[in-house]
């Protein structure tokens, strides 16, 4: 309905109907924007970062539903063999993590991946 009407929605009903999550004053918008991308980034794991929203980004337009799985479970599993580690030991550690991947160094299969996209 939102995308056939066309309507243009002000910031109230875009949070009615769920299109965003929350609504902030002109004068705290940015500030709010650095938090959230904060929340999203701050000490986690750039490859992991950087495969989330790859998978976000491509995996719908993957031919198969299995095809999406693979890459999630390729994913998962290159990230606890790499900064997952550390991320665990921090958290049981009650400390911040300290990564080492980078996400200008992605594994194989994200190269793979991406040659394979149309």
């Amino acid at each position: 309905d939102l995308v056939l009407r066309a309507d243009i929605l002000d910031a109230e009903t875009a949070l009615a109907v769920g299109l965003v999550d929350e609504i902030h004053p002109g004068e705290d918008l940015q500030t709010q924007a650095a938090a959230i991308a904060d929340a999203w980034t701050r000490d986690r794991s750039p490859v992991a970062v950087a495969l989330s929203r790859q998978m976000v980004r491509r995996n719908a337009t993957l031919t198969h539903p299995d095809q999406a799985h693979r890459i999630d479970s390729l994913a998962m599993f290159w990230t606890s063999i790499g900064d997952g580690k550390e991320g665990v030991t921090a958290f049981l550690e009650k400390r911040k993590p300290h990564f080492h991947g980078h996400a200008s160094e992605m594994p194989d299969f994200y190269n793979d991946w991406i040659a394979d996209q149309p």
